[in-house]
């Protein structure tokens, strides 16, 4: 059953825009309910040197404004946010390009590479390819 004009108007609808000064590739919201309309958005760059800026919607200006960002090597592919929504963990955010990175959200202002994970495979000899395996026996001719 819809609700009386009176009891709806209560729920604010409104409609906000970011314009970022590239093109958008990986985005975001955060869920903590400490940080409100938070969302983290990457940058896509035909280079080596890309970024992710923080942003969040501020209540008064009713305008996105940046609160953090930091420099990421290739656009970042996905963004992740830690699904902690009582605020009890860190504040944490996952991005992936080259490297799966692990980024520490200190008190909303500055963002602090925490970890950096990579899926190299190493063999008993170190990092090989297989095509080139020392112990691999070769026939000459």
């Amino acid at each position: 059953m819809a609700q009386p004009p009176s009891q709806s108007s209560s729920k604010r609808k409104e409609i906000y825009t970011y314009t970022a000064p590239w093109l958008m590739y990986g985005m975001n919201w955060s869920v903590r309910a400490d940080h409100r309309f938070r969302l983290a958005v990457g940058s896509f760059e035909e280079e080596y040197s890309n970024s992710v800026r923080i942003i969040q919607l501020d209540d008064e200006t009713h305008q996105f404004n940046e609160i953090g960002k930091f420099e990421h090597p290739y656009p970042a592919t996905k963004i992740m946010w830690m699904p902690d929504p009582n605020g009890a963990r860190r504040d944490m955010l996952a991005t992936t390009g080259d490297y799966l990175r692990l980024w520490n959200v200190v008190d909303n202002k500055s963002v602090r590479l925490e970890g950096l994970l990579n899926n190299v495979r190493r063999g008993p000899l170190g990092n090989v390819a297989p095509e080139h395996h020392p112990l691999e026996r070769r026939d000459t001719v």
